[in-house]
């Protein structure tokens, strides 16, 4: 039987310095990776976008619904997420697994968090929350909720996306 991981990722501007430090369960979908990078890089919308895998030289398939678990990631792994925008620019992140380890206590009582973030975000398309709200059934599938409340552990996406 496999017990719910923690995982550290390091998700960095590719190119840049600018970084954040995330403790996620391994359940986490790559959507919701991505709503949750999307509201720490303060980036102004959901793009066009697609995560990158590749393990032993192969890349791996990948949807929305991947979860961090299916993947099996290992400590010291990479993969990528590209951002597609309308006149042919490209933003990357790189997201590094830091350390795996088992859940403290159960799934249902665990929220994501952000550990650390170096330098401000570059400053194009920031409207972080704004974006969140005009956004949010696209990427949780559910009604927007009426309270907005934001806080360092990212309670909100855990509250309100599951």
């Amino acid at each position: 039987m496999l017990f719910p991981k923690k995982i550290t990722l390091k998700i960095t501007l590719t190119g840049t310095p600018i970084n954040r430090v995330l403790l996620v369960p391994d359940s986490i979908s790559l959507i919701e990776l991505y709503a949750m990078i999307t509201f720490l890089f303060e980036w102004d919308k959901m793009r066009n976008h697609a995560f990158r895998f590749k393990r032993e030289g192969k890349w791996v398939e990948l949807t929305s619904k991947t979860t961090l678990a299916q993947l099996r990631l290992l400590p010291g792994e990479e993969m990528g997420l590209v951002y597609d925008y309308p006149a042919g620019k490209c933003l990357e992140h790189t997201i590094e697994v830091l350390s795996l380890q088992d859940l403290p206590k159960p799934l249902k009582d665990y929220v994501p968090t952000c550990t650390s973030a170096e330098y401000a975000s570059p400053g194009e398309d920031m409207r972080g929350l704004q974006s969140l709200k005009a956004n949010w059934t696209e990427f949780s599938g559910k009604p927007a909720p009426e309270l907005w409340l934001i806080d360092d552990s990212l309670n909100f996406f855990w509250k309100y996306t599951r």
